[in-house]
């Protein structure tokens, strides 16, 4: 309640001595708030354009890191699809010399395989040329054997015709 009644008196103190100065005194005063005031809204425009220039710096660097980074992930991007492509053709060029050696292979097996019969083939006609050649002469010499038999006998009987 003291308080109260202090602070009344002291309110009282100050409007009265406010009435006391002179309206020149109050105009200056007040022409010297204005121009505070207006210091002060500039300065604060000031440094709410300043905030706002270091905001757009702020943003504007990163859009670029964005950008970079953006730019970097495609990089990335575009490099791993040529390595996957350059290890797709790779594998597409083993695979196509590998079916190339299995052909050539293939190849090589079924031209020594053609070359296996065509010698078997040389081989047994060789044989049989050659039993047939033997059975002639086998043929030819039992002939022979028949032809000096025949021949001994007729001589031998020749000789006995001509004893008697």
């Amino acid at each position: 309640m003291i308080k109260k009644i202090h602070l009344l008196a002291l309110s009282v103190m100050i409007s009265g001595f406010i009435n006391l100065v002179p309206s020149e005194v109050q105009a200056q005063t007040y022409m010297e708030r204005q121009q505070q005031q207006m210091r002060q809204n500039q300065q604060r425009q000031r440094r709410l354009q300043e905030q706002r220039r270091q905001q757009q710096r702020r943003d504007q660097m990163r859009r670029d890191q964005m950008r970079q980074d953006q730019a970097r992930q495609n990089q990335m991007r575009q490099q791993q699809l040529r390595d996957s492509m350059y290890k797709d053709q790779a594998r597409y060029n083993a695979q196509q010399e590998m079916m190339r050696q299995h052909e050539q292979r293939q190849d090589q097996y079924y031209d020594d395989l053609r070359r296996k019969r065509y010698y078997d083939e040389m081989n047994r006609k060789r044989r049989l040329d050659l039993q047939r050649k033997r059975r002639y002469r086998q043929d030819q010499e039992r002939r022979q054997d028949s032809l000096d038999r025949v021949e001994a006998y007729r001589e031998k009987m020749r000789q006995m015709l001509d004893f008697n």
